[in-house]
């Protein structure tokens, strides 16, 4: 992540814990409602922070696993958010053993004869009893990132010294003896419609500037605009191949949208034909001077 502009999900969960801990603390709902408000919302804190943690977790190993799953992104989050509640329903019963006892009382559903037989029947009580809140609040936590899937933000063109030399395809060689439409054609991308291009809106084009990771979701900027897609940069990295490289361990870019590479007192700064710098990690910033030649290298 770049921590120096703290990535919008991030941001988005911990408010969104902050303020569902507060909600429960003041609400008083059983679980807590014999503890003070300073320990209930300490305790809805941990509970909520560790729920997002195993969801977040979940999400990424499932979106790793199956990278289909980021073409389908509410079903993919749903699994995302059973899974993780799978994950945490051990630790919230360690959680609740940890509080003050609530005063017993008898079975009177399945929820209650499931953890009456104890062992690992607890366990799915657990994930029974605490999976409807919690994945309400995960889809929740998730709503404003999904807002901004696959919406357009409009940003002023490159600069004219950019050119557009970059968007020129390469002379077709003589010697190719395949008609002149299949040559072209040949040029022409088809991305897989279950790839990061493939899942990109039709309106900003194909052409990559960028591409920023926020935990499972990816920010790509384009030449005609950006989107946000669920997937992650490793999986994005490997689908492009050549056609840029990975400048951080958050960030990619596209080989063509390079305008320069600059070291200041702050870091080294990828600079790109939208007017954007992105941060470049220490040990990247060779191969980008490598690839950007002498002339494109600056101080200061």
């Amino acid at each position: 992540m770049d921590f120096t502009q703290p990535p919008r999900f991030w941001r988005d969960t911990v408010v969104a814990t902050c303020l569902l801990a507060l909600l429960f603390a003041v609400l008083e709902p059983p679980p807590t409602a014999h503890l003070s408000f300073p320990a209930a919302l300490m305790s809805w804190l941990l509970h909520i922070g560790l729920g997002m943690a195993c969801a977040l977790l979940a999400a990424n190993l499932l979106f790793r696993g199956l990278p289909r799953l980021a073409a389908r992104p509410w079903p993919g989050l749903v699994l995302a958010g059973l899974a993780g509640a799978a994950l945490f329903a051990p630790l919230a019963l360690q959680l609740e053993a940890w509080q003050a006892p609530v005063p017993e009382s008898l079975p009177d559903g399945l929820v209650d004869r499931l953890e009456a037989r104890g062992g690992g029947w607890r366990v799915i009580a657990e994930f029974l009893s605490l999976l409807p809140s919690y994945l309400v609040a995960w889809l929740l936590v998730n709503a404003p990132s999904m807002r901004r899937v696959a919406r357009l933000d409009r940003f002023p063109a490159p600069a004219a010294d950019a050119g557009p030399a970059s968007e020129v395809p390469a002379p077709v060689s003589q010697a190719d003896p395949r008609p002149a439409d299949s040559r072209l054609g040949s040029r022409v991308e088809q991305p897989d419609s279950e790839g990061l291009l493939g899942r990109l809106p039709v309106a900003v084009g194909r052409q990559l500037v960028s591409i920023s990771a926020d935990l499972h979701y990816l920010s790509v900027v384009t030449r005609r605009g950006r989107a946000t897609v669920l997937g992650s940069l490793a999986d994005a990295e490997r689908e492009l191949g050549e056609r840029g490289l990975r400048i951080h361990r958050s960030h990619w870019v596209a080989r063509e949208a390079i305008r320069r590479l600059r070291r200041t007192a702050a870091g080294w700064r990828c600079e790109l034909v939208d007017g954007r710098s992105l941060p470049v990690s220490r040990r990247r910033a060779a191969d980008i001077k490598r690839l950007v030649g002498s002339d494109f290298f600056v101080e200061g």
